[in-house]
């Protein structure tokens, strides 16, 4: 709230920081799991905390860019397509993206390890890309939210 009166893009840009940093911690747990253990699960913890401060930032980014008689419908489809994408897609693709690395590669537990480590991998860069997608919603959401207070929309 402070950083919002110092800049009105404040939002996105909290977000785009905070799945950055999500990013970067993801992909040193999973570098760090073969070399030690404890610091792979700090960085995971500290992850996915960051990844969950998102949540309420993101409706109130949606809430301020949709009209008013909209809002509940907007809100409605960014929590099913987060879920459907995130939730009920995610665990199939990756489970296909490590079987396929898996296949090509001789049957052992170090081969099996890998390969579900390459496949989680694509994690920290979907979330990376997230970040970025929020860099660019910093550029438009002034104008974005002027259009959504114009009378008449």
């Amino acid at each position: 709230r402070r950083y919002k009166k110092v800049n009105p893009r404040a939002e996105p840009l909290i977000c785009a920081c905070s799945l950055l940093a999500a990013a970067l911690c993801l992909f040193l747990a999973l570098i760090l799991a073969r070399v030690t253990l404890l610091a792979s699960y700090v960085f995971l913890v500290l992850g996915e905390l960051l990844l969950s401060c998102n949540w309420a930032v993101v409706a109130d980014i949606l809430l301020s860019v949709v009209v008013p008689r909209c809002r509940g419908t907007a809100e409605a489809l960014q929590i099913t397509v987060g879920h459907v994408l995130g939730d009920a897609g995610s665990p199939y693709l990756t489970g296909l993206i490590s079987g396929t690395l898996r296949a090509a590669r001789p049957d052992s537990y170090l081969q099996s390890f890998l390969s579900l480590q390459y496949s989680f991998l694509g994690c920290a860069f979907v979330i990376a890309l997230g970040g970025g997608c929020f860099l660019l919603t910093a550029l438009r959401l002034e104008t974005d939210q002027a259009r959504a207070r114009q009378p008449g929309t």
